[in-house]
C-alpha cells in the first residue's frame, strides 16, 4: 500500500492539512480525532512494603469528523476548534493528555483504500 505524506499545522482555533497526489485516487477521505493518553501507575510487586512501581502509558482515540474530498483537492481546514491540549489554571497551564490527530486515506473508483498517511498530531494557535 502506498503512503501519504501528510502534514499538520496548527492555525488560529484549527488546523491545516494538506498532503501529496495519489494516483488513481477518486477520493481521498479525511479523519480528525481526539487522542487521548493516560498514565496509570501499576505495582509491580505483590508484596505492599515494595514501592516497585512502573508506568503504562494508554491510548485511545476518537474520531469526530470524517470528510470526503474530490481526486484534485490536496489539502482540508479544520476551523473553530478548541484548545483541548491544555487548561489554564491560577496562570499555569497543565497538560490535558488530549491532542487532535489527523489522518488521510485515498481510495479507488472501486472504493477500494491504496494509501494511507500515519496519524499526525498538532496543536490549535490561539494567538497570532
Amino acid at each position: 500500500m502506498e503512503k501519504i505524506e501528510l502534514n499538520v499545522k496548527g492555525v488560529f482555533y484549527g488546523l491545516m492539512a494538506y498532503w501529496n497526489k495519489i494516483d488513481n485516487a477518486t477520493r481521498y477521505i479525511v479523519k480528525l480525532k481526539i487522542q487521548t493518553t493516560t498514565v496509570e501507575t501499576v505495582r509491580v510487586s505483590p508484596n505492599p512494603k515494595c514501592l516497585n512501581t512502573k508506568q503504562i502509558k494508554k491510548k485511545e482515540m476518537q474520531e469526530i469528523a470524517c470528510l470526503e474530498k474530490d481526486r484534485l483537492t490536496y489539502y482540508h481546514t479544520f476551523t473553530g476548534l478548541a484548545v483541548i491540549s491544555y487548561e489554564i489554571i491560577n496562570n499555569c497551564r497543565y497538560s490535558t493528555g488530549k491532542t487532535y490527530v489527523v489522518a488521510v486515506e485515498a481510495e479507488d473508483r472501486d472504493g477500494k483504500i491504496i494509501a494511507k498517511s500515519d496519524d499526525i498530531s498538532a496543536e490549535v494557535i490561539t494567538k497570532t
